[in-house]
């Protein structure tokens, strides 16, 4: 038998706890938000249904007066002993598309200033029509501080009020510190992409640069009604929570970011690359080296007249031009490549990109290529017979195969 104790809070009246027997043994049944979340004794705002208890949910943005409310409806899980969530969204008014008017008011937003930004389409969250909008602190974008606004779309007034304001950067370091704006058009029209890749009701991936990466990512997240940015944490390769994260790229749920260790000089340096997985328990991205793609650079140079200069798994395009797997032939065999192709470079595979075969017969394999380039046209146009080229994500060989 159960039975439902009313209880009040600060702000509300109707809430509940629910007392029940069981094997003549009394409890407090509790509530759990949301996997991972801390389970409660008491649900505020909340009615009894016949399938289970709802509550109202308010995200309190701008101010709890004026905030967006939403339903999770609570019902009984006999497995974990305690009432589970699942979060009604009501729908959201559909917004107008963001003109030129639009545009130039949200420009004039930022301190009265017409200043670099991207933005995010217009997307559902959970009650309100939102963007997502990264822009500069100030005119010049080539180094200027990036912040994210939040905002959603009142029908009312119909503006774009923002939010939430959220800055990316290492307090450590300063306001003034990475990440930038991109200024180089590498995202081009997609700079900030929405995705599922934490516990939360939508995320926002936003690209910022640093001094010489364009690439970068930032993840918002929107949870239980609250916005947030979700940190990468400090298992590798980072000496403390961050962020941002530079050199980054989305493959699936995971976020590989590619590590230079810069010797003997960031030009040459070696990569290796880490992916970043989101935790429940710790509400965070853990990261790991991924497998077969270790420290590169020097580890298995021929001393020959290019440096061996191994391949992390980045999303670029290289063109094979010939390869070796007979060790005592290694020296003459890549040496040769490397001379009858000038600008090319080789590598090791078993210190690259899982996109190339690790070994045959047992025997370490070297390859020469061109590249690495930007784009699968640009790795193709080099071709010649007998070459071939390949993507260097963390794929299986025959599926990194591209068809020029």
């Amino acid at each position: 038998m159960d039975f439902l104790v009313p209880g009040s809070s600060m702000s509300t009246a109707n809430g509940y706890t629910v007392v029940s027997v069981k094997n003549g043994a009394w409890r407090t049944v509790p509530f759990q938000w949301r996997t991972g979340s801390a389970p409660t004794s008491y649900i505020a705002a909340a009615v009894s249904t016949d399938t289970g208890i709802d509550a109202d949910v308010n995200d309190c943005l701008p101010n709890c007066a004026g905030g967006t409310h939403t339903t999770a409806h609570y019902t009984y899980d006999a497995g974990q002993q305690m009432f589970v969530t699942t979060r009604v969204c009501d729908p959201s008014t559909p917004a107008p598309a963001i003109d030129d008017t639009a545009q130039y008011a949200i420009h004039l937003d930022l301190d009265g200033y017409y200043r670099p930004y991207d933005r995010s389409g217009p997307t559902p969250v959970c009650g309100a029509q939102t963007i997502v909008v990264a822009y500069a602190n100030s005119e010049n974008a080539n180094s200027s501080p990036e912040k994210i606004d939040v905002r959603v779309y009142e029908p009312s007034t119909q503006q774009w009020k923002v939010v939430q304001t959220l800055d990316p950067h290492d307090p450590q370091n300063g306001p003034s510190s990475q990440p930038y704006v991109p200024s180089d058009s590498s995202c081009q029209s997609d700079c900030i992409q929405t995705a599922h890749v934490t516990d939360g009701d939508i995320d926002f991936l936003v690209q910022g640069g640093n001094a010489t990466l364009p690439n970068g990512l930032t993840v918002i997240s929107e949870k239980d009604g609250v916005w947030r940015m979700v940190p990468f944490l400090d298992n590798p390769p980072s000496t403390g929570s961050t962020n941002y994260v530079p050199a980054a790229t989305l493959f699936g749920n995971e976020i590989h970011v590619d590590l230079n260790n810069c010797k003997p000089d960031c030009a040459n340096g070696g990569h290796s690359t880490v992916a970043y997985i989101y935790s429940n328990d710790l509400q965070g991205f853990e990261g790991t080296l991924v497998e077969g793609t270790g420290t590169t650079g020097g580890d298995g140079d021929l001393g020959l007249t290019v440096q061996i200069a191994n391949q992390t798994c980045t999303g670029q395009y290289i063109t094979l031009i010939g390869s070796s797997t007979d060790p005592s032939k290694y020296q003459a065999e890549v040496q040769s490549f490397l001379t009858s192709h000038p600008g090319s470079s080789y590598l090791v595979t078993d210190q690259s990109c899982a996109a190339l075969v690790a070994s045959v017969n047992g025997n370490r394999l070297y390859a020469a290529y061109l590249g690495p380039f930007a784009t699968a046209a640009e790795a193709c146009a080099v071709t010649q017979s007998g070459d071939y080229v390949k993507v260097l994500n963390n794929i299986k060989p025959d599926a990194a195969l591209v068809t020029c």
